[in-house]
C-alpha cells in the first residue's frame, strides 16, 4: 500500500457510518488488528476524527468538508514528512 492508503480506508469506514463506529469494528471490516487501527486513529488521523463517550469514532465536521480526496492525501503526506 502507498502512503495514505490505510488512512484513507479507515477514514472511509468512519465516514460511511452515521452513528459512529468502534475501533474493533473498523479493524474487523478492514481485516486489521485493533492496535494497528488505533495507531492511525490516534496518530495521523487524530485531526480528522474524534471519539465519543461510547468509544465510537466519527469524522470531524471540518475535516469532512475540507479533507476529502487528494487534499486529504496531501495533508497526510506533509504530516509524514515531519517525522
Amino acid at each position: 500500500l502507498n502512503l495514505g492508503d490505510i488512512e484513507k480506508m479507515i477514514y472511509a469506514v468512519i465516514e460511511n457510518t452515521n452513528i459512529g463506529i468502534k475501533a474493533k469494528d473498523i479493524a474487523d471490516k478492514l481485516r486489521m488488528s485493533r492496535s494497528d487501527v488505533n495507531h492511525y486513529l490516534y496518530g495521523t488521523l487524530k485531526e480528522f476524527v474524534k471519539i465519543d463517550n461510547d468509544y465510537k469514532w466519527h469524522v470531524v465536521k471540518s475535516a469532512k468538508n475540507s479533507c476529502t480526496g487528494s487534499t486529504f492525501l496531501q495533508i497526510l503526506i506533509i504530516k509524514s514528512l515531519k517525522y
